[in-house]
């Protein structure tokens, strides 16, 4: 079929659109689709009466909504001057109150925005198919066949009747959509086919205008043979002789029963989806692809620090918090390239400098050409949530505080009351030098229990640095179960692969790991039993190298719902336990970068599982050499009572002893020694000093002094890094609080030989 853009190219059509991308983008879809037609656009209702005044289109296409002229009051002056002109709005507004206006003033059709072009073709197409039509009838010097022809192949309904109304003619796409063949039709009054579901007032006005001389345009409710109802469009038109008398009336009409439905069902889901955003009970955002808000509902206009259309999701990020700007960007960054914004928390700053905490989710919008066009969101005030569960957080801390600080102080008074009992005692005993000593053996025994306490504190705790060096696995591994199991009825069989890796720990913390695995296993063995540990070189898949020592036991086991809390700190299911042990174990193992697992079978055992990167390094024996004599040896420490009992440990080994309060004296005694030609053989220095100079001070000016000054870092603080780290600064030995007699001889001892 011969489209009738083919048959006649003088058809004028008038573009009027006030969005200049939207004007170019659709101008150049009409010309592609219907290249015959020769194409103006205008930008304004004024715009578009002028170049119409100019032009004389044909087919006008125009917008409602525009600047200094809208559509309406636009058509309605084209009316004026051309009355049967045929004009098509596009617009995205639907209301009832715009399409009245349009009715009165003559639109032909109305289609809404985003444009269908489907239905926009069609519109015009059959505007054309009416004007070309009109056009024909009206200059009668064309071929009677060809006008026949393209009467009857029009893709609107077309019917012709004399002047009385009497139908004569009416095409084949009348009988498709009606159902009514021509001889059921042709001879009946168009009174009886324009009244079967319309109202007589209506055709009493359609006659009243044509028998006037006047072009009739509108909608009116018709009925098919079928009983079904349908929305007809109809333009219905004098047609007059060379002298001007009227000879029939044409009538063209459409079946916009589909599109009539389209429009109601657009009317209405957009007004679920207006009443869904305007009760809904969070904020409901639409971005454009840039992220800037273009649509806010009532309950987001109530977040603090968010109001369209200030604010923006992405575009100015002028409302988000400075410190989660970077983030934010991030991850919408990864929404336009993913379609999805996963859940994003971030703050929000009020004009007020108040912060608000909102959580964000969004789904992207795709346009015609597949690409995102922007995003429909979520967002939600959760200050009061975050804030809520901040309390919720502080109480639990505060709970397992108060179950440390039960637990430290049972620990704590159990260990002074041996200390102080014994001594007590003691002063009892002065007259019997044997049970003197026992007396005061047990209280040190105490003491040492007392700093093993603390030192499992400072170690699951954020404290316990380890101070770490190159060993041997087996040889530590064995010495640290033997020490455990002495004298037990558990016997321990050692599975250590060849050659193993050497570690780089703390070989103190390594062996108190390995101590408290085995003491949980002898008694969850108190019939006996046997003990395997092992330990095996493992290469990672990406080439890093680990140490696994495995420690597994032939007790009850552990039932699951306790499995997952052992390493809680004062976790346990022994009357007899302190709850510190495994606690003690997991924070050391992660403090050397390690990892440690538990794995049990109620019946079968329990096994441990610790994984060590291995050092680099090899652990070659040192060559020994002879002692280099030890004789003057300068202690720092802010604590009088430390200082005298390191004074007479000291001097209990024969060395001389000099003492210092606090850096400045240990700095002016060394540079005092230094001016004589002298220097101290070892310098013990502690690291913190309240309100003074500490060691970590004291040891840069030692060294401006003499750099080879043979300095001892001493704390109680195990958690500082220069305990960990002593040799970067300075350093040449550590000596951890508390310590005994025999620690300070050993440090003393490998600082001569070093």
């Amino acid at each position: 079929m011969e489209s009738f853009h083919q048959l006649n190219p003088q058809i004028k059509l008038l573009y009027v659109e006030d969005d200049p991308a939207t004007r170019e983008t659709i101008t150049s879809i009409i010309s592609r689709r219907f290249p015959s037609l020769s194409i103006r656009s205008a930008e304004n209702g004024q715009a578009g009466l002028d170049s119409f005044q100019e032009c004389r289109a044909d087919l006008i296409l125009t917008d409602i909504n525009m600047p200094i002229m809208d559509g309406i009051e636009m058509a309605c002056k084209i009316k004026a001057l051309a009355p049967s002109v045929a004009i098509i709005a596009a617009t995205a507004f639907s209301d009832t109150h715009y399409l009245m206006d349009a009715i009165k003033v003559g639109i032909t059709r109305y289609v809404l925005k985003p444009v269908n072009f489907g239905l926009l073709f069609e519109a015009i197409d059959g505007c054309i198919s009416r004007i070309v039509m009109e056009r024909q009838l009206k200059e009668q010097d064309g071929s009677i066949r060809k006008l026949s022809r393209a009467i009857e192949q029009s893709p609107s309904m077309v019917m012709i009747t004399d002047t009385a109304g009497a139908i004569e003619y009416v095409n084949s796409r009348f009988s498709t959509i009606t159902g009514y063949l021509p001889e059921e039709v042709i001879g009946q009054n168009l009174r009886e086919v324009m009244t079967r579901a319309s109202p007589l007032d209506t055709f009493e006005q359609i006659w009243s205008t044509i028998t006037g001389g006047s072009e009739w345009r509108g909608e009116i409710l018709n009925r098919k043979k079928d009983g079904e109802l349908y929305c007809e469009e109809l333009s219905i038109s004098p047609l007059a002789c060379e002298d001007g008398e009227m000879t029939h009336f044409v009538a063209v009409m459409e079946d916009i029963s589909r599109s009539k439905k389209l429009e109601q069902g657009l009317h209405y889901s957009e007004e679920q989806f207006r009443t869904l955003c305007e009760v809904a009970p969070i904020g409901i955002f639409r971005t454009d692809r840039e992220g800037n808000i273009i649509y806010l509902n009532p309950h987001g206009e109530k977040i603090p620090g968010l109001a369209a259309p200030k604010a923006t999701v992405k575009g100015s990020l002028s409302g988000v918090h400075p410190d989660d700007r970077e983030r934010h960007t991030a991850a919408w960054l990864e929404a336009v390239a993913t379609g999805e914004l996963s859940p994003l928390e971030h703050r929000l700053l009020t004009p007020e400098g108040e912060t608000t905490w909102v959580r964000a989710m969004a789904s992207s919008i795709k346009g015609t050409d597949g690409q995102i066009a922007g995003f429909v969101g979520t967002m939600e005030n959760v200050t009061e949530l975050l804030q809520a569960r901040q309390e919720m957080l502080k109480t639990q801390k505060l709970e397992s505080l108060g179950v440390l600080a039960g637990g430290i102080a049972h620990d704590f008074n159990n260990i002074l009351t041996g200390v102080i009992g014994n001594i007590s005692l003691a002063q009892f005993e002065l007259h019997d030098p044997e049970k003197l000593a026992k007396r005061l053996e047990h209280a040190e025994r105490s003491a040492v229990r007392a700093k093993d306490l603390t030192r499992q504190l400072l170690t699951f705790a954020r404290g316990g640095e380890p101070v770490r060096k190159i060993v041997k696995v087996p040889d530590l591994l064995r010495e640290a179960v033997k020490s455990t199991l002495r004298g037990s009825n558990v016997k321990c069989e050692f599975e250590f692969a060849n050659d193993l890796w050497p570690l780089e720990v703390d070989e103190g913390q390594l062996a108190q790991v390995i101590q408290n695995l085995a003491l949980n296993a002898l008694q969850a063995m108190p019939e006996g039993g046997t003990i395997t540990l092992g330990a095996t070189n493992v290469l990672s898949q990406q080439g890093s190298r680990f140490v696994t020592i495995s420690l597994a036991d032939t007790g009850g086991g552990i039932p699951d719902y306790q499995l997952a809390k052992i390493f809680d700190p004062y976790f346990t299911t022994k009357q007899s336990g302190s709850g510190l042990g495994l606690a003690t174990c997991y924070s050391i193992i992660r403090k050397h970068g390690g990892k440690i697992r538990a794995t049990s079978s109620l019946g079968a055992g329990s096994c441990f599982k610790i994984s060590l990167p291995a050092a680099f390094q090899s652990c070659e024996a040192k060559p020994s050499s002879p002692l280099a004599a030890v004789s003057d040896v300068l202690v720092m420490d802010d604590d009088e009572e430390v200082r005298k009992v390191t004074k007479s440990i000291l001097e209990q080994f024969g060395y001389t002893v000099e003492c210092a309060e606090n850096g400045e004296e240990a700095i002016e005694r060394y540079r005092q020694r230094k001016g004589e030609g002298k220097t101290f053989s070892a310098v013990i220095l502690d690291l913190t000093v309240p309100g003074g100079i500490g060691g970590k001070e004291t040891i840069k000016k030692l060294l401006e002094i003499d750099p080879d000054v043979k300095a001892i870092v001493s704390s109680g603080y195990s958690n500082d890094p220069v305990m960990a780290d002593y040799r970067g600064y300075g350093f040449r030995a550590v000596l951890k609080k508390p310590y005994l007699p025999g620690e300070i001889r050993n440090v003393l001892q490998e600082l001569q030989m070093s």
